[in-house]
């Protein structure tokens, strides 16, 4: 990270190491280095030659993300056990560790939404699964069988 020093009249820093969110007894991490033009906080030597980035700071042009209007809340959002990743297209991820729950919205025209594995995709409910679409595909690679409460389909 490099950031312009506008106490020095616009002189660029030097490379600086970034600080993390994460290290806690959560382990909540993730990686995200800053835009361009990003508004925050870094702590340098009276040189201006060695030092931190801090982080970006939240300004009303870029107020700190909201819970995205898709996904209800699941409790107090002045607790520290949501994390929210809300990118520019109003995409969002968000996890609730206290009440144990995910949610995840992808906007845009052509959103998509990939799961994909090279082992076993294993979903388990304690209650309902619902899948909803105008159309679904099912493709197995290989003769397979469903089984319903009341018939075994085969394709």
């Amino acid at each position: 990270m490099r950031i312009t020093q506008a106490d020095r009249d616009g002189v660029l820093s030097p490379w600086l190491p970034c600080i993390v969110t994460g290290q806690g007894p959560d382990r909540r991490q993730s990686y995200a280095l800053p835009s361009v033009g990003t508004f925050g906080a870094a702590m340098l030597d009276e040189a201006g030659e060695k030092g931190v980035w801090l982080g970006a700071l939240w300004t009303e042009v870029e107020p700190p993300p909201q819970e995205p209007d898709a996904i209800k809340p699941t409790g107090d959002e002045s607790d520290g056990h949501k994390h929210y990743v809300v990118f520019p297209d109003g995409s969002a991820v968000v996890y609730d560790s206290d009440a144990h729950h995910l949610a995840l919205t992808v906007k845009g025209d052509g959103a998509h939404v990939s799961i994909r594995s090279e082992g076993t995709v294993y979903i388990e409910a304690g209650e309902n699964v619902t899948i909803r679409a105008p159309r679904i595909d099912f493709n197995p690679s290989e003769p397979s069988t469903a089984q319903t409460r009341d018939q075994q389909i085969e394709w």
